[in-house]
């Protein structure tokens, strides 16, 4: 990775270097995939730079925001995708919805990971179906807006990435001006979203790819999800298809003046079920609603991280400027999640108040799936029985049989509970079969069990052997583990979900 860096850093000195006479120059890279197209980024240009217009416009500027957004997507993946994967690899099919959808939100970001690692589907089917890949060159950097389509089954989730890079800074404030669509029934939106949300609808991925998909392959039902950024997203397209009818008519996308895509008619004769969000900003001055539903109402769930200290400040911003989010249920996560529901006013408006210090770690996925996770499965530690423990060496005022028990606690860190068994007398072959709930267990925790002879009052308690489980997520463990010198434990881990 350093040795790229290097490598780009004097890629970028060689074109500034270049100055009027083009050589070096960098050329924009579209063999990807996934479909790319124009008109997302810092200082947007409708169309893609010459080589000479390239030079003229400000080069050192140019490599600034380049060396820049490069160092920002290593430190995000470094920060925010890497660390969510142990999360993401223990959900499974039977983990809660709204967890699954939570998950698909995450996994926008990591498409990579995602195909290399599940290639036959995640948490029980889930497969990556279709992908849309924005990487339009700009005045400073190239946006990255992505859009990935999942599908299980007859389920499809649509996920919108969320910030990712430089460019979509310039979406996040891009709130100026109040975009209205009054033929979908959209008014005063904040006008970078919905400019996201226009530039995936005007673009061939959805015409040739997501929208037959969806129309064709979803009956059991679609529903939009997305972290950050791509939560407002979520929820302007959920809000906007769903009352545009078969097909809908969208206008020209200008920035700066410049045409970047023209408008027309595309086919919408889709209809999303539910939104299901983390950490997003409000996107609308006005309450973006379900038409398909007599009261407005969308299936599905808004989280935001909020303890009474610190709390994620992303998904407050926007509320003292006035602006609400759609009508879906939304919840508080913390130590003691608070639910709020849809036809609330509050489900709107949350969170109104800050807690006392923004803390940006609580915004990153990690975070909420690690919440989510703890607040929607519980993981249970059954101690069944030993076998051939052995007998004490030097036992002059004791039986010369041990007195067992057990002590669990985390291996790789500090739970602040540790958990212990009843102590069985005289027994080398004890039966527990005691169960505990392990309260602080985390998705790559490592579990330690330890068999401890109990000597008091004649002595120190003498371990006599302790197994580690590990790398059981997500199916659990039962069976036999070697002990020392010939002992063994019989123990089982059960993950099992639990209402919210």
């Amino acid at each position: 990775m350093a040795r790229a860096k290097l490598v780009s850093f004097f890629v970028a000195l060689a074109y500034v270097e270049a100055g009027e006479s083009g050589a070096f120059l960098p050329k924009t890279n579209n063999s990807i995939k996934s479909t790319v197209v124009q008109g997302s980024g810092i200082s947007i240009a409708s169309e893609r730079r010459t080589q000479s217009e390239s030079v003229e416009k400000l080069p050192d500027v140019i490599f600034i925001g380049d060396f820049l957004d490069m160092a920002g997507k290593e430190i995000a993946k470094q920060i925010a995708y890497i660390p969510a994967r142990k999360y993401l690899d223990a959900v499974t099919g039977s983990s809660a919805f709204s967890v699954q959808m939570a998950g698909l939100a995450s996994w926008c970001y990591d498409l990579d990971y995602f195909k290399s690692t599940w290639p036959n589907g995640w948490a029980g089917g889930w497969e990556l179906v279709a992908e849309y890949v924005n990487d339009t060159e700009s005045l400073v950097v190239p946006g990255h807006d992505v859009v990935a389509l999942f599908a299980k089954d007859n389920k499809c989730a649509i996920s919108f990435s969320g910030t990712h890079g430089l460019a979509d800074w310039s979406t996040n404030f891009n709130a100026k001006t109040k975009v209205s669509l009054p033929e979908c029934g959209l008014f005063h939106a904040h006008e970078g979203f919905f400019e996201v949300f226009l530039q995936f609808l005007l673009n061939e991925a959805w015409t040739d790819e997501f929208e037959p998909y969806l129309e064709n392959n979803c009956s059991g039902g679609i529903y939009t999800v997305g972290h950050s950024q791509g939560a407002a997203v979520a929820e302007i397209f959920a809000a906007c298809i769903n009352a545009a009818g078969e097909t809908l008519t969208l206008p020209d996308l200008v920035r700066w003046g410049k045409l970047v895509h023209a408008g027309g008619v595309r086919n919408t004769n889709v209809e999303v079920s539910g939104i299901y969000t983390l950490a997003g900003p409000a996107p609308a001055w006005t309450v973006l609603t379900n038409k398909l539903d007599t009261n407005g109402i969308f299936q599905g769930v808004r989280y935001f991280n909020q303890d009474a200290w610190s709390f994620d400040p992303v998904p407050w911003m926007t509320y003292p400027m006035g602006m609400k989010h759609a009508k879906y249920a939304a919840v508080k996560l913390n130590d003691h999640p608070e639910e709020y529901a849809a036809h609330t006013d509050d489900a709107v408006n949350v969170p109104r108040f800050p807690s006392f210090v923004p803390e940006i770690f609580q915004h990153l996925p990690p975070s909420y799936m690690q919440r989510l996770m703890k607040g929607t499965r519980k993981a249970t530690l059954k101690i069944q029985r030993a076998w051939a423990l052995p007998d004490r060496t030097n036992a002059p005022f004791n039986n010369p049989k041990p007195d067992p028990y057990v002590v669990v606690d985390a291996k790789n860190r500090i739970w602040g509970e540790v958990y212990r068994t009843e102590t069985k007398k005289a027994a080398t072959d004890p039966t527990w079969d005691e169960s505990f709930v392990l309260e602080k267990y985390e998705p790559g925790d490592e579990v330690q069990v330890t068999v401890f002879d109990e000597q008091h009052p004649w002595g120190q308690d003498q371990k006599l052997g302790s197994v580690i489980l590990k790398n059981f997520e997500p199916q659990g463990f039962e069976g036999w583990r070697p002990l020392y010198h010939g002992a063994w434990l019989k123990v089982a881990i059960f993950m099992s979900p639990v209402d919210f």
